[in-house]
């Protein structure tokens, strides 16, 4: 049992779960809970500097994303087409944020395909990837300004909006991660985050095992709530934090889990929609009552972000 949060230092600790996903295979890994500040996290040491070379390698996309994308995908043209739809689902709920002139920063920003699709929304836009392969598709196929560095590295340069999408759950010191971005921002600047809600339906409302030893994973060093995540942020001095639900996986996913305790193949790409496997591509009866599936799953994923029982929290917090 590690001696005390990684957070607050609190002692006052619970386990969560004791199996994790390690690339292909599950390993023993306590999973803890911080009960006063509801942080939850790996019980392992963490090298910062093998931790940074691990993504710039790309060690972490040979070792998860064949779970869920073939190899011809890995490659950048491929990643960011694979992608794109999940980057507009984003703007969509986002686009109210963003004003003409105004500058963003996306930390993580890999292919750079949200900076796309805002570039012409605002004044400018800027990215920081740590995967060489992205950077170089970012800047040759798609003209934006991307380089290859973490948050501590860039020079301290003021800007309205800095997202980050999917990428604090990787961080090792998420206080110091939080700080350099605040530097960054003018007063009066946005925040966008988005990470892995620990409050996934398939954990806090079905309890599905076998969900549980997939969903913690060896990169994902941190899970947040709404109530964590809100207390680390004001802890750093953001005063303003509010919330957008934003349910991403569907109900044929969620079947999967609790009947079968697996995925399915046709649910593991995109995941929102009603897919069924491709043998049923052609069947009239299926085309028939599609549209019943398809609008079932819409009312389910939002009934699940009414609850706030999202798999997905999109914070969004203020510098006053």
């Amino acid at each position: 049992m590690p001696a005390s949060c990684k957070i607050c230092g609190s002692t006052n600790l619970d386990l969560k779960h004791n199996r994790i996903r390690d690339g292909a295979k599950e390993v023993d890994c306590n999973v803890w809970k911080c009960v006063d500040c509801e942080i939850v996290f790996l019980d392992m040491e963490i090298d910062e500097h093998q931790l940074l070379d691990y993504y710039k390698d790309g060690h972490f996309r040979d070792s998860y994303l064949p779970d869920v994308i073939d190899a011809e995908s890995k490659k950048a043209e491929k990643f960011y087409s694979l992608k794109q739809p999940l980057q507009e689902s984003r703007l969509i709920l986002l686009r109210d944020l963003f004003k003409k002139g105004m500058e963003v920063l996306d930390v993580g920003c890999a292919t750079a395909g949200f900076l796309n699709l805002l570039k012409d929304l605002v004044g400018r836009v800027k990215g920081i990837e740590l995967y060489r392969p992205h950077v170089e598709y970012a800047r040759e196929n798609l003209g934006l300004d991307v380089e290859m560095k973490n948050i501590n590295d860039i020079a301290e340069e003021k800007f309205d909006v800095i997202c980050t999408f999917q990428v604090m759950e990787h961080v090792a010191k998420p206080v110091d991660f939080l700080s350099q971005i605040y530097k960054r921002l003018k007063d009066n600047g946005l925040l966008i985050i988005e990470v892995p809600n620990i409050d996934d339906p398939l954990i806090s409302l079905y309890d599905v095992t076998p969900y549980k030893d997939f969903y913690f994973m060896k990169p994902h060093l941190f899970y947040y709530s709404e109530t964590s995540i809100a207390s680390l942020l004001k802890k750093i001095g953001f005063n303003s934090v509010q919330f957008r639900s934003f349910q991403h996986y569907g109900l044929m996913n969620h079947l999967c889990w609790s009947l079968t305790g697996e995925t399915s193949t046709a649910t593991k790409v995109g995941g929102g929609g009603m897919s069924f496997p491709s043998k049923y591509s052609d069947s009239p009866a299926l085309e028939a009552i599609m549209p019943f599936f398809e609008e079932t799953n819409k009312k389910y994923k939002t009934m699940l972000e009414d609850m706030r029982k999202t798999d997905t929290l999109l914070v969004v917090a203020r510098k006053e």
